[in-house]
């Protein structure tokens, strides 16, 4: 039995609003992103609360005392790094907190229907035992969705897929 905690149905008109608007932000960002590899990420220096801090004190400096600016700094590079890195939060954090949402609204929701999924096959499979009507049909091309799990489960137990 399903917990039901996800009831409501989203109206195709209010996905279709979503996908539009992610077009829009996104061909709106294309211009600016620069896709970085997997070793790019991982070797640049991280930035958290304490580095924006770190950050903005030693712009503010660099604003305020241009007699102690490093001569091989660009200045215009460096002001559109900075005012980037500190205006790209806010909208960072928004998209991480609405990616997050999404995520959880399609987990509870893929988990409520492939558990209601299960029901069905294992009614179906009872069914197929008993043989009403065409429940052995149905039921053999169910479990052809259950190849057998890492674990070595038989394919008709009902708990065998993606796992």
């Amino acid at each position: 039995m399903t917990q039901d905690i996800h009831r409501q149905a989203i109206p195709a008109k209010d996905l279709e609003q979503i996908q539009a608007r992610a077009k829009e932000i996104s061909e709106l960002l294309a211009p600016y992103i620069i896709a970085l590899t997997p070793e790019e990420r991982r070797d640049l220096p991280k930035t958290g609360e304490k580095t924006f801090a770190f950050t903005e004190k030693a712009y503010q400096i660099y604003k305020e005392y241009p007699a102690l600016r490093p001569n091989f700094i660009d200045e215009a590079a460096y002001t559109a790094d900075y005012e980037d890195a500190m205006r790209l939060r806010i909208p960072v954090l928004a998209f991480k907190q609405i990616s997050r949402a999404l995520e959880d609204l399609q987990m509870i929701a893929g988990s409520e229907a492939f558990q209601s999924g299960l029901d069905v096959y294992r009614n179906i499979q009872a069914q197929a035992r008993r043989n009403i009507g065409n429940a052995k049909v149905l039921y053999d091309e169910l479990r052809k969705r259950f190849p057998r799990g890492r674990r070595g489960r038989q394919e008709d137990d009902g708990g065998g897929a993606d796992e």
